[in-house]
C-alpha cells in the first residue's frame, strides 16, 4: 500500500446521525466476486436508485486517450469495465497506467451508513444497508425506520504501481496486478469494518467538527486520532512473507479470475493474466528494494453535505 484516507461522510438526512456502536462489524463489497458486479461499473449508493454498487478502482491518468478500459470490455476476458458517467474509473483492474501525481492506482470503498439493531453487530451480512431518499422531498439520505443512521465511511486505498510500469505493456487487453486474496479481475475489492470508537467523542465529532479534509485530528474533541508512539501494535497472529519476490500469495491462495462466471471458490485462472502478478494488499510492508518501497500512512478527513 502506498498510502490510504478514510473519510467520514455526514450525510444530509432527516435521521439523527449517531455513532457506530461498539463492536459493530460491517463489509462493503464482495470478496467472492470475480467477474463485475450486476449493477455494472457506475457507483450506486442508495437503495432506491438501484443495485448498490460501492466499490470502483480510480486510475488517474494525465490523458484519458487511449481509454483506462477497452471500450467493449465486458470485465471477464482480462480487463474491468469503465465507469459510463466517469473516465477515470469502473469496476476490475484497468489495462493503462494510472500515472497521475501523488495518486495512482485507488481503490474506492463506500460504506452502508444503516445498522440495524436487530441483526446485531457482528452479523455484517445482514446488520447494514445503504440508505434510501425515495421518500425524502429534498433527496436526503435515510435510513429504514427503527435503524441508526451512522457515519457513512468512504476509503481511499492507492498503490504506487507506477513504479511497476517497464515490466508490462499496456493497452492490450490485460493488466498484471493482483489482489492478495488471489483475485486477479480486481471485482472482489472489499473493505472491513470493526468500530473501537469511543462513542462519546464520535458523538461530539458528528454535532461540532468541521474539519473537512485538514483531518479529523483537527477536531477539539477528538482526542488522540493518530498515534504515533507505536504502543497500539499488536503481534502478527499469521507471522509469513508478504513482501518481496514470493513463491505463493499470504495464506496461499491461488490466483482466480477472468474466467466466465468463475469465483474464488473454483481455484481456475487464465495464466496469462495471473501467472507471475504483482500483488496488492493493503498489509504490503515495505520493499527490500528502496526504488520499491511502499508506505502505508493514513489521513482521517470529515465531509458534511
Amino acid at each position: 500500500m502506498f498510502y490510504m484516507n478514510i473519510y467520514y461522510f455526514f450525510e444530509a438526512t432527516d435521521d439523527e446521525t449517531k455513532p457506530f456502536p461498539v463492536g459493530l462489524r460491517m463489509v462493503s463489497g464482495d470478496n467472492s466476486l470475480r467477474t463485475p458486479p450486476p449493477g455494472g461499473a457506475e457507483n450506486v449508493l442508495y437503495t432506491n436508485q438501484g443495485t448498490i454498487q460501492p466499490v470502483q478502482w480510480t486510475c488517474p491518468r494525465s490523458s484519458y486517450e487511449p481509454p483506462s478500459y477497452p471500450t467493449d470490455s465486458d470485465g471477464l476476458h482480462g480487463v474491468g469495465i469503465q465507469d459510463p458517467s466517469n473516465q477515470g474509473a469502473g469496476v476490475g483492474f484497468p489495462h493503462m497506467n494510472c500515472d497521475g501525481y501523488a495518486s495512482p492506482l485507488r481503490a474506492d470503498i463506500h460504506s452502508p451508513s444503516c445498522y440495524n439493531p436487530e441483526a446485531g453487530l457482528t452479523d455484517y451480512k445482514n446488520n447494514m444497508v445503504f440508505p434510501s431518499s425515495k421518500d425524502s422531498p429534498s433527496g436526503k439520505a435515510n435510513c429504514p425506520k427503527e435503524w441508526i443512521h451512522v457515519p457513512h465511511i468512504f476509503y481511499k486505498v492507492y498503490w504506487n504501481t507506477p513504479l511497476f510500469v517497464d515490466m508490462w505493456e499496456q493497452g492490450k487487453g490485460s493488466q498484471p496486478f493482483i489482489l492478495a486474496n488471489g483475485d486477479c479481475t480486481g471485482s472482489s475489492l472489499h473493505g472491513d469494518f470493526f468500530s473501537g470508537w469511543d462513542e462519546s467523542i464520535l458523538q461530539k465529532i458528528i454535532n461540532n467538527c468541521d474539519a473537512g479534509v485538514l483531518g479529523m485530528d483537527k477536531c477539539a474533541d477528538a482526542g488522540t486520532i493518530n498515534d504515533s508512539s507505536k504502543s497500539c501494535n499488536i503481534a502478527n497472529l499469521v507471522p509469513e512473507a508478504i513482501s518481496g519476490v514470493l513463491g505463493k500469495l499470504p495464506g496461499n491462495n491461488p490466483p482466480t479470475g477472468w474466467g466466465q462466471g468463475e469465483t474464488a471458490s473454483s481455484g481456475s485462472s487464465d495464466s496469462q493474466t495471473c501467472g507471475g502478478s504483482l500483488a496488492l494488499s493493503v498489509y504490503e510492508k515495505s520493499d527490500k528494494n528502496p526504488a520499491r518501497r511502499t508506505f502505508a500512512k493514513s489521513k482521517f478527513a470529515i465531509i458534511r453535505d
